[in-house]
């Protein structure tokens, strides 16, 4: 075939490939005047897609703003001792606790909540340690609360 024809034909594909639009990102959520604890100064956080995307002074943003002079921007915290039973999960997260380890509660409940954890919005992300282990009739048993 000559180089030609398959100019041609290459240019005849591509003419008839469908264009791809750009992901455009949402305009999400910009915290202006907040301390961050790796900055003395306040600083401007962008959120977008429920990720934080930028962290700098001075961010241009169209959307929507909080002014959080006086605020301070922590992490989410983990807890690793946790009996999530006796918590519903979206409160554990409002605590500020983005990832919990249960330890001790009934293997199939807590595994589930592992599962489930992998969702978004359920709340905080969750490891388990399975069943409690305690001597027959011993606590917690016999405090008449365990699961």
């Amino acid at each position: 075939m000559k180089p030609l024809h398959l100019f041609f034909i290459c240019l005849l594909i591509l003419g008839c490939s469908k264009a791809q639009e750009p992901e455009r990102p949402t305009e999400g959520l910009l915290l202006r005047n907040v301390l961050v604890t790796s900055s003395a100064e306040p600083t401007d956080i962008l959120i977008q897609d429920s990720k934080i995307k930028l962290i700098q002074k001075g961010i241009e943003h169209s959307g929507e703003a909080l002014d959080c002079s006086g605020l301070t921007a922590l992490p989410g915290f983990i807890d690793t001792h946790v009996h999530l039973g006796f918590f519903k999960p979206r409160e554990v997260l409002s605590g500020g606790l983005t990832t919990v380890r249960d330890l001790g509660w009934e293997p199939s409940l807590a595994f589930s909540w592992v599962k489930d954890s992998k969702q978004p919005e359920w709340g905080p992300a969750v490891l388990a340690a399975g069943p409690m282990l305690t001597a027959e009739g011993g606590y917690p048993l016999k405090a008449g609360w365990a699961p």
